[in-house]
């Protein structure tokens, strides 16, 4: 126990300033401390508005950092990879390594999509965030489980999850677009993990994705009738 007490994670803050922010970098971190069963501290940090004590630990001002045992790091891959390290068990790692890139490109042509504004290039664009979304599919089909690795959340999954909430809040609020039902193994992999425990308790709420994006892309928020 006394190795983990001095666990402190940094994080974006939601918009009011009290809550979790819209990162899933730091979604990805929430998640393996979790599943770990490790104790630390949250402190949601306001992105905007830096405090100096922030800065101070992290001078490129960015979120997720970690600070342990007298160290700190600021790069979500990092973190991870020490945290597996560092606290072993429950072993995290994928068995497959494949797993592990699995959906790699996925974010990026997500992004690409949110941040286009040329008519002409939407088709092209969705089509390529598609055919990402059909290579993630087909690797569902071949795990051993319901997960990227099998029946229990690893490394990968914690990676792969967040950015897929992301997608199926923002990408159907402002592009209107949504993950085809026919990829039934990637739908069920989204229904059955966002159900899980550990993506609940670390989540934040589909507005602050909304507002996230909206503030990144310079455009008001789209409200629902």
């Amino acid at each position: 126990m006394s190795d983990q007490m001095d666990i402190e994670l940094f994080v974006k803050a939601s918009t009011d300033g009290k809550g979790l922010g819209d990162c899933p970098f730091s979604h990805r971190i929430q998640m393996i401390l979790y599943l770990k069963g490790l104790q630390y501290k949250l402190i949601p940090v306001n992105m905007k508005i830096k405090p100096r004590d922030f800065l101070d630990i992290s001078p490129a001002g960015k979120v997720p950092v970690l600070t342990h045992d007298g160290g700190r790091m600021d790069d979500s891959t990092a973190i991870a990879e020490y945290l597996e390290t560092t606290f072993p068990e429950p072993k995290l790692r994928a068995d497959n390594a494949l797993a592990d890139n699995a959906g790699d490109r996925l974010f990026h042509k997500f992004a690409a999509v949110l941040k286009n504004r040329d008519a002409s290039a939407e088709e092209g664009l969705k089509n390529a965030l598609l055919g990402e979304l059909r290579k993630l599919n087909s690797f569902l089909a071949k795990s051993p489980g319901i997960f990227l690795d099998g029946d229990t959340l690893k490394l990968p999954d914690c990676n792969l999850l967040p950015k897929l909430y992301h997608l199926k809040v923002a990408a159907k609020h402002f592009k209107d677009f949504e993950i085809p039902e026919e990829l039934e193994e990637l739908n069920k992999y989204m229904e059955t993990a966002f159900e899980t425990e550990v993506f609940n308790i670390t989540k934040y709420p589909e507005s602050e994705i909304i507002n996230g994006w909206a503030d990144h892309l310079g455009i008001p928020v789209k409200r629902r009738r």
